[in-house]
């Protein structure tokens, strides 16, 4: 296994420095291909003949009386010498980039010169050529490992599509690694994110994992200097306060117990029956509902935990039966979720169920089928919202994929959008500089509504509720 080592710090290290090489790279080339490139290099360049020819004998040259005296003189002459100090720079990042400055020295050989353009290297070409024609990248890797997270890489990869198709992200176009492998264990997580942390050309991770999973690859991540943006683990112990790269899109587990039991007050649902499996992310949350149900002045009639790996929930719903609560709050995973409710039903109990924000995929639509219908869960996507970016969103996303979106899929788009709105408002991919997004005072706007960082690196973002009606969530009006 491989394993984190202090030496670790040396790739991050290495990152900042790609990064920064990278922005200044790509400065360059938006700088050559600017329309005034060519014809101010040709300006400059007569200028600059004009002025050495001048600094001798001055008073023998009749032109120079003219030209050294003109009114622009002193404007165009520190115009040009900022041009040639840019010109220079990025002269420079191109000959190390590319060993240019070596290969200098092989173009005299006509053999040499056509060897190095069957690898296409062309000898003849200068720096700008060559910098225009480089294939510069922003690369991500986005983490989403399951069966889970179809709608998320959908809604990755149309974000992405759609940052391409208006000019990429500082000059460069962004391109992402998929991990979507199933993984089996928390040491194949961190087996992941340490093949992940080793390549330095990466400058972000977007992941979409479980709070177990999530938990210790964060460290990883942290030591490798990657800025890191969590969008499913909800877990409070998740991020710690001295991380530096490390945020969350979405509420914590305490946001969610919070509003799911004011949601129960609304309703009027006095009496709670709370089944939950034994995982870290399922008993944090119903540990944290339980305490926000009883601050509420609610009762909690019944609590039970299972083993996350339990198929047979008849035992439990006949003695919770016993006990006539009002609602089910069910705090688990897809697949036990939708055992326990189609169990439920089977068994002739109408008892209202409220879910976790886990159970907005249609993984879990297509397991509990018409059994589901009613069941309630809290959620961060409201498909109601009206903004431009919703609509530009929503109608591209069933234009390209047939399908409406879901919570997992705007989950998805956002990231990316946030990674690119904090990558284009401080003018870097340096992992270090990105990482100060979570101090600006700033609101941003995505396709799932307003995000504004708190104080601890998690988003504030709006919590709705919907009802499974026909195959597909309802927002509650309420």
């Amino acid at each position: 296994m491989y394993e984190l080592r202090s030496d670790h710090s040396d790739l991050a290290k290495e990152r900042q420095d790609i990064a920064k090489k990278n922005d200044e790279l790509a400065k360059c080339k938006i700088f050559v291909q600017d329309a005034k490139f060519h014809p101010d290099q040709e300006m400059c360049h007569v200028f600059t003949e004009k002025n050495d020819n001048c600094k001798t004998f001055p008073e023998q040259k009749p032109e120079c009386s003219s030209f050294l005296n003109a009114s622009d003189y002193a404007e165009t002459k520190y115009y040009c010498s900022q041009i040639q100090v840019k010109s220079d720079d990025c002269r420079s990042l191109v000959a190390e980039k590319l060993w240019y400055a070596d290969l200098m020295v092989y173009k005299k050989s006509p053999f040499l010169q056509s060897a190095f353009k069957l690898i296409g290297i062309d000898l003849d070409r200068s720096w700008d050529e060559i910098i225009v024609s480089l294939d510069l990248k922003v690369t991500i890797v986005i983490v989403a490992p399951g069966d889970t997270k179809k709608e998320f890489y959908q809604g990755v990869n149309l974000a992405i599509e759609h940052i391409n198709q208006n000019g990429g992200v500082l000059g460069r176009s962004l391109e992402s690694i998929e991990y979507s492998q199933h993984v089996a264990d928390i040491n194949e997580s961190k087996e992941m994110a340490y093949e992940i942390i080793r390549n330095t050309s990466i400058v972000a991770v977007i992941g979409a994992q479980s709070s177990e999973k999530t938990k210790p690859v964060t460290k990883i991540y942290e030591r490798g200097g990657i800025f890191n943006l969590i969008t499913s683990a909800t877990n409070m112990d998740i991020i710690n306060s001295d991380m530096q790269y490390t945020f969350r899109m979405i509420p914590n587990n305490i946001d969610m117990a919070e509003q799911t039991a004011n949601f129960c007050k609304k309703n009027n649902y006095k009496k709670i029956a709370i089944v939950s499996e034994n995982s870290a992310y399922a008993e944090e949350l119903s540990g944290a509902f339980h305490k926000s149900v009883i601050d509420q002045k609610l009762e909690v009639n019944y609590f039970k935990n299972f083993d996350k790996r339990k198929s047979d929930f008849v035992a439990i719903i006949t003695e919770m039966t016993d006990r006539k609560s009002d609602v089910i709050y069910f705090s688990g995973r897809y697949a036990a979720a939708s055992r326990f409710v189609i169990q439920l039903r089977n068994m002739g109990i109408q008892t209202p169920v409220i879910g976790t924000e886990s159970l907005d995929a249609s993984n879990f639509i297509g397991l509990v089928g018409a059994s589901g219908e009613g069941i309630m869960i809290p959620s961060i996507y409201n498909e109601k919202i009206n903004s431009p970016e919703h609509t530009e969103f929503s109608i591209s996303y069933n234009e390209k994929y047939g399908v409406k979106p879901n919570a997992l899929a705007v989950q998805g788009y956002d990231s990316i959008k946030l990674l690119v709105m904090a990558m284009n408002e401080l003018k870097t991919t340096i992992p270090e500089e990105i990482a100060s997004i979570g101090h600006l005072d700033k609101i941003w706007q995505g396709a799932g509504g307003e995000l504004t960082f708190d104080k601890e690196n998690g988003i504030k973002k709006d919590i709705y509720f919907k009802k499974l009606h026909l195959g597909e969530y309802e927002i509650i009006d309420n």
